[in-house]
């Protein structure tokens, strides 16, 4: 059975992760959309997401686990130059480029720090002009689920049958979905953009700060149905595609999606808690700029009362 995956928000913001719809919420309740209620790869941010060949980048994958059934996770790159990826064209005495293997550690969510060398054989490729060629992928299973990360897990001999099946899951990430099951998968994709620009001239990630209307702090807790206002201002470069996705493990936002159309740079939503008293309810909100750049934030709340 085919477990899902999602081009989530933009194809050309860089990210891709778990099936998103982007119908408009209803005005009189939360967009049903921006619940996040199974495991779900939701974010990478990448330290730049513009690099030279033969750089390092740091990366950041935020998972998120509701259930808290834990989980496993693969990180590693592959780049498609024609019909195949070129980390898998690496010797057989060499290891997989960028393949890392951690566990979740039963929060509901958790911010995994990677690095990831950008391939030198990239140079062929690119220019003074960025390209958004440089593929990392991230791979959320409950234990046991899924063979790939099994196998790396395992670390096989170059050269083994073993090995060699790895770099074929590997290097074909959307055929691997399909034989994974339909729930307790995700499977995340993040581009990066490959120049030759010096650093001061590439792109940059925004940055994203989070208040209640006048600029108060957002509230610890909220009652059970009630509703907090969010201002979210959104600072870096301006593109059409721009925006902040908005999540929560319960309740629910006014919209799946918010730009930032005022002058002020300003987005604006709603969330709305649930109906049942939670002591701690997460909202995360990952800004978008339409040219390959991120910025998370996150804010937890207690829903009390009743």
């Amino acid at each position: 059975m085919r477990a899902s995956t999602s081009l989530w928000p933009l194809v050309q913001s860089g990210l891709l992760g778990v099936i998103l719809a982007t119908s408009v919420g209803c005005a009189s309740g939360p967009n049903q959309d921006t619940l996040v209620d199974e495991l779900r790869v939701l974010a990478t941010l990448a330290t730049t997401p513009e690099a030279q060949p033969g750089e390092r980048v740091g990366l950041q994958t935020l998972v998120v686990d509701p259930e808290q059934r834990g989980f496993d996770l693969l990180l590693w790159s592959c780049t498609f130059a024609g019909e195949q990826c070129v980390e898998s064209l690496i010797g057989e005495g060499e290891p997989w480029a960028g393949a890392i293997v951690a566990e979740g550690n039963g929060e509901t969510s958790g911010l995994f720090t990677s690095e990831l060398d950008v391939n030198r054989q990239l140079e062929a490729f690119v220019g003074d002009e960025p390209l958004p060629i440089l593929q990392t992928w991230a791979l959320a299973c409950e234990p046991g689920l899924c063979p790939a990360i099994e196998l790396a897990r395992a670390a096989p001999a170059p050269g083994t049958d073993e090995a060699k099946r790895l770099v074929k899951l590997l290097s074909e990430p959307f055929v691997m979905l399909e034989d994974l099951p339909l729930t307790g998968v995700s499977l995340g994709l993040r581009s990066l953009s490959v120049s030759t620009r010096a650093p001061a001239d590439r792109a940059q990630n925004p940055t994203l700060s989070l208040t209640g209307p006048g600029g108060a702090a957002l509230p610890a807790e909220v009652a059970p149905e009630g509703e907090v206002d969010v201002l979210l201002t959104f600072d870096g470069a301006r593109d059409d595609d721009r925006a902040v996705w908005l999540y929560t493990d319960a309740g629910g936002f006014l919209d799946a999606s918010v730009g930032a159309p005022d002058a002020d740079d300003v987005a604006r939503s709603t969330y709305f808690a649930p109906a049942k008293p939670k002591e701690q309810v997460n909202l995360w909100f990952i800004g978008v700029d339409g040219l390959g750049g991120v910025a998370m934030l996150s804010h937890q709340l207690a829903v009390t009362g009743g």
